[in-house]
């Protein structure tokens, strides 16, 4: 049952505004996309009403309800669930099934590492010469760098690996998460390698605390190793999530 929503033509904003008591059918549900991820840390400093807001709007959706003449219109925009609630309501003698429930996800297990992060170093830029942001700097000269020194330990040549970086908080939650890539360079099975990539995590305040993993490699005969959600391969023990 449609309350006082206004509805539109799909795909414009042209309002229809006479639907208002009138009953129809939810035919498609388009879910809507956070314009960047929020990290759980972030939303739990959030205030509660502000926290409750981001994560009903995380499960907003776009509804096209179509009505018995054969009319579909839509939501105009995404609403949430809570906010939707307002608007919509259960038509006489209808009920909502709820989901089947979900056995627990079991835990990633660990990995083997083709490449072991051999040191971490934090360092301002100003601490830096010449010689050193020249050989392997990725990214601004302007803020933080941080120096990932790596082996490669498998049986194949290197070409490419993905980091994951994260800033530990006071909280000992990981925050912040950045990726940085090497350049190309083919890594020789037993040789090591390194990079220094800027990062505004720098900028967080002090103490500071990195961590970095292994995200992804590319080995030179065009194979892939991706972690598998563990950070197995990581530079220290990461915090729980």
């Amino acid at each position: 049952m449609v309350g006082r929503l206004p509805l539109c033509q799909p795909g414009s904003y042209t309002y229809d505004l006479t639907r208002a008591g009138t009953q129809g059918t939810v035919v498609s549900v388009e879910p809507h996309r956070l314009p960047f991820p929020i990290s759980s840390a972030t939303l739990q400093r959030m205030a509660p009403d502000a926290r409750a807001l981001v994560e009903d709007q995380a499960r907003a959706a776009t509804l096209l309800i179509e009505f018995a003449d054969g009319t579909k219109l839509d939501t105009c925009a995404p609403y949430g669930p809570k906010k939707i609630s307002e608007y919509l309501t259960l038509a006489p003698g209808e009920a909502l099934t709820p989901p089947p429930s979900e056995s627990p996800v079991a835990p990633q297990t660990s990995q083997l590492c083709p490449v072991v992060i051999t040191k971490l170093t934090e360092a301002p830029v100003g601490s830096l010469n010449k010689t050193t942001l020249a050989a392997a700097i990725v990214g601004n000269r302007d803020v933080g760098h941080v120096g990932i020194n790596y082996q490669n330990q498998s049986d194949r040549e290197v070409l490419t690996v993905r980091f994951g970086l994260g800033y530990v908080n006071t909280m000992h939650e990981l925050d912040h998460i950045e990726f940085a890539d090497t350049r190309e360079h083919k890594v020789k099975p037993g040789k090591s390698f390194g990079l220094i990539t800027s990062t505004g995590n720098w900028s967080l305040g002090d103490p500071t605390k990195h961590v970095a993993w292994v995200e992804k490699i590319l080995f030179v005969d065009g194979t892939y190793w991706n972690d598998n959600g563990s950070r197995s391969c990581a530079s220290a023990a990461l915090p729980m999530p």
